[in-house]
């Protein structure tokens, strides 16, 4: 949901501080909340490169990427791919992109220091 694309928004629907969260992440999970956000933004990211007629630069926007360049960087370290390969294989495809998960990308999304 837009409402919760950032850490402090997701802190804050939570009643904790960034911090807390992030801290709990740790306790309870091999990822971070960042992390889970990326992931969960490109997910999103794919099923409109595939569900509608948006340019990619319009994909980047809806979920809070200014620089499409950034976005295209960003979904290429979650899915392998550019959002054009990815949406072009979509084409051919379909269905095995679909049962994609994301859980199982490699863990070489960026730190909390990498911001969108």
């Amino acid at each position: 949901s837009s409402q919760l694309s950032s850490l402090g928004a997701i802190a804050a629907a939570c009643g904790v501080s960034e911090t807390h969260l992030c801290r709990l992440f740790q306790r309870f999970d091999t990822i971070s909340p960042y992390q889970l956000l990326v992931r969960s933004k490109m997910a999103r990211a794919a099923a409109l490169l595939l569900d509608r007629g948006l340019l990619v630069r319009e994909v980047g926007q809806q979920l809070g990427y200014e620089d499409p360049y950034h976005f295209s960087k960003v979904f290429k370290r979650v899915y392998s791919l550019s959002p054009e390969a990815f949406r072009s294989r979509g084409r051919v495809f379909p269905r095995a992109l679909q049962r994609i998960d994301i859980e199982r990308q490699s863990p070489s999304i960026p730190s909390n220091g990498d911001h969108d």
